[in-house]
């Protein structure tokens, strides 16, 4: 039993590779080919394309990166006419997914969308799409399954994967001692993104607002945590320390941080670290988004709140001083600090336990055997 799954972004890898697992577990005889990067192939993928190739960021991106996307498209769907899957599992990345879901709907291919798109932020013409390709819709966020239902589709909130990833620990001093920092002064986690585009973008006004603290007289330290496939060599560090393999694990133990805008913003809830969330898009990708765009918040974190927890600095106004003042509060202002964190205890109790794989893969398998 040959079953599709695609998934185009990093993150998008890590939750589908836990998701597989689980899968496995209940039905043995699956095999699983598509798109993904190293966890989903470890997970047992054949993969026809790694998430390091198709990856982008806003249109413009995308536009750059068309003729490469259209030979990915090409090689999946030859590979579905050719292995006939009983099933499709389509995670996240929309722009990609959703025109693949219609080829697939086309040649009786029953799809299962994990980690829904984010329809009720930008573009909800595409619910229709959905309504007329998506026979199971899997959500991660509270509210994402009474929106999607008030608008045709069944759909069933299974969890935030987030919650299923309990890695290994590391304490805080281990963690100090493992990378030469020092525990007396004030650890900065800086999280620039998950794609090259976004990290030659934001980190550079990171590493400056961290210089401006130190000129303010502030004994900052920080620390960088690396998505994997991206480089920073380009980049002026300024004494930053690189976490590699571990990146939870600087966020996880630092006093504030500076986070991309994306599943980061989660992690901060769920570790209790008070964050600065920043984004920069090109000049026109950023002209369409601020028209289109539907919510008054771009970090879950304050998504899911419903309410601004975490400050969020976006396009010109992630600038280093604006992102060194709003860091200088979190870590001056006590009341200001305590504030932010009773709202990241609050996001965190809304997202629940752990699960959402195993929920997730239940009700995938009963499709699978024919079950309702």
């Amino acid at each position: 039993m040959k079953i599709l799954v695609v998934a185009g972004e990093t993150s998008g890898d890590l939750h589908g590779a836990s998701l597989l697992r689980e899968l496995g577990r209940l039905n043995p005889r699956v095999e699983f080919f598509g798109i993904g990067g190293d966890e989903m192939e470890e997970a047992g993928v054949n993969l026809l394309e790694h998430v390091n190739s198709v990856a982008v960021v806003g249109f413009t991106e995308a536009l750059r990166k068309y003729p490469r996307l259209r030979q990915t498209f090409k090689r999946v769907t030859n590979a579905v006419r050719e292995k006939r899957p009983p099933r499709a599992i389509l995670i996240d990345y929309p722009g990609f997914n959703l025109r693949l879901a219609s080829r697939l709907k086309r040649w009786g291919v029953p799809v299962t969308y994990y980690i829904c798109p984010q329809l009720w932020a930008w573009r909800e013409k595409r619910v229709e799409a959905m309504k007329n390709c998506v026979d199971q819709a899997l959500c991660i966020l509270p509210f994402e399954e009474e929106w999607y239902h008030r608008r045709g589709i069944e759909a069933n909130y299974v969890g935030h994967p987030l919650m299923d990833h309990r890695e290994a620990e590391m304490g805080r001093e281990e963690f100090i001692g493992a990378y030469g920092l020092d525990s007396r002064r004030t650890l900065v986690a800086l999280f620039p993104g998950s794609r090259q585009q976004e990290v030659d973008r934001l980190l550079p006004v990171m590493t400056g607002a961290m210089g401006l603290l130190k000129k303010r007289g502030l004994d900052v330290q920080a620390v960088i945590g690396k998505a994997p496939g991206v480089e920073l060599s380009s980049h002026e560090l300024s004494g930053a320390v690189v976490v590699e393999e571990t990146p939870h694990l600087a966020l996880r133990h630092a006093h504030i941080g500076v986070i991309a805008s994306g599943t980061a913003t989660l992690e901060a809830a769920l570790y209790g670290t008070p964050s600065v969330v920043v984004y920069k898009l090109s000049g026109p990708t950023w002209l369409v988004a601020r028209a289109v765009t539907k919510v008054p918040f771009v970090s879950l974190t304050n998504l899911v709140a419903g309410r601004e927890i975490l400050p969020e600095l976006l396009q010109d106004q992630a600038s280093p001083r604006l992102i060194a003042d709003r860091m200088a509060t979190m870590v001056e202002s006590p009341p200001e600090r305590e504030k932010i964190l009773a709202g990241l205890r609050e996001v965190k109790e809304r997202l629940g336990g752990p699960g959402a794989a195993k929920t997730a893969a239940r009700l995938i398998s009963e499709r699978l055997m024919g079950l309702e």
